[in-house]
């Protein structure tokens, strides 16, 4: 499961616990050790540089071009932004679970490009 939030300046927060488990059976010597490293290293060469294309990139590549995230809300659910503003938690939560939604998707298309090559060498 993936959550996170927004910082007072608009920065995308995102803290990753089902990797915990995945990483903890790879080394029993020093699991937390191993299993921040990890996600760590998932987070700065993958999670964040596809958030940061997803809140600043553009709207083509289904980034959302630097906008704030009030206004982001608002497009998503057709509500005026000002009332996003007085409920920033539930908007955080609502750009979150949309940029899950991406993330997930790139992962699926990621991984059916994979088998498609490999399938392709075997053949």
């Amino acid at each position: 499961m993936v959550y996170g939030s927004y910082t007072q300046s608009g920065q995308l927060v995102l803290y990753e616990s089902a990797y915990k488990n995945v990483t903890r059976s790879l080394m029993n010597v020093c699991p937390s050790l191993v299993t921040e490293f990890v996600q760590w290293v998932w987070l700065l060469t993958v999670r964040h540089p596809l958030a940061m294309l997803y809140l600043y990139g553009p709207a083509w590549m289904g980034g959302w071009s630097g906008k704030p995230i009030q206004d982001i809300c608002a497009q998503m659910t057709h509500v005026e932004s000002s009332f996003w503003e007085d409920n920033i938690d539930t908007c955080n939560e609502l750009v979150v679970t949309s940029f899950d939604s991406f993330y997930v998707t790139l992962g699926v298309i990621v991984y059916f490009l994979i088998i498609l090559r490999v399938l392709v060498r075997i053949i």
